[in-house]
């Protein structure tokens, strides 16, 4: 919960037990939204069922509905077509998909919470108002947070790679990621971790381990935290089978 403002984790709490009521997350991209609305959705009575994350183009009555009795997690609401930003209200206000979407044109209950996601406050685009909105800042701006949300996110990427071992940074791995600015937000210290955390040989992040904070992929401001993790694994792997063909014998 560390990557959730302090001021905004007690309406998280909220938003995931009142879990039949919509969402807004705003904030730049690379922010966190999309952790945040999985974070609720983990926490909700919902957590057994699908969380689906959608974006422009995607929206049809086979994805919502894909979601069953979970989360449809609505990405860059202000960018969706005009037709697709109707569909999402009218499902938000009814729980239902207006009839002219269902093939046998009634109405067809959605059974799955709603959560939407914008750069910006967009209270003048939606007629329909999410009762929690969390707003989330830039990670440039939350210097007193900042050992807390990395941290947390070290923890979760050492489990994920089975290295529960690796817990802390040394002082000078600290002192890089607390001078850099950050233009990817949460999204590029999370990549920047997950190299780290696949380098590390000790039971902490050395400065060593960091990769260059100026790789424009670390930010990866259109790309997918899927798509970083696919591309690392394929860095790791063309680089195990380089040693392992430059070993003699």
């Amino acid at each position: 919960m560390s990557f959730i403002p302090p001021q905004y984790r007690r309406i998280a709490l909220q938003a995931a037990q009142a879990d039949r009521e919509s969402v807004l997350i705003t904030g730049a991209t690379g922010s966190g939204k999309s952790g945040i609305a999985r974070w609720i959705h983990q926490n909700s009575p919902r957590s057994m069922q699908p969380f689906i994350s959608l974006k422009p183009g995607m929206i049809s009555a086979e994805t919502i509905l894909s979601a069953k009795a979970g989360t449809i997690f609505l990405a860059e609401f202000e960018t969706l077509a005009p037709y697709e930003k109707e569909i999402v209200l009218y499902v938000m206000k009814h729980s239902a998909l207006p009839a002219a979407l269902t093939s046998e044109h009634t109405q067809q209950i959605v059974r799955a919470r709603v959560i939407l996601s914008s750069f910006d406050p967009i209270d003048h685009l939606l007629s329909h108002q999410p009762r929690y909105t969390i707003q989330i800042p830039l990670l440039s701006t939350r210097e007193e947070e900042f050992e807390d949300i990395t941290r947390g996110l070290l923890r979760e990427i050492a489990h994920s790679g089975k290295k529960d071992h690796l817990h802390n940074l040394d002082e000078s791995a600290w002192k890089v990621l607390k001078d850099h600015t950050w233009p990817g937000n949460l999204r590029e210290l999370r990549n920047a971790l997950s190299v780290a955390v696949v380098r590390a040989e000790g039971d902490e992040v050395k400065v060593q381990d960091l990769p260059p904070l100026t790789d424009s992929s670390l930010i990866d401001l259109h790309g997918s935290r899927a798509d970083f993790e696919r591309d690392l694994l394929e860095k790791i792997i063309t680089l195990a089978k380089k040693e392992f063909t430059s070993k003699p014998g």
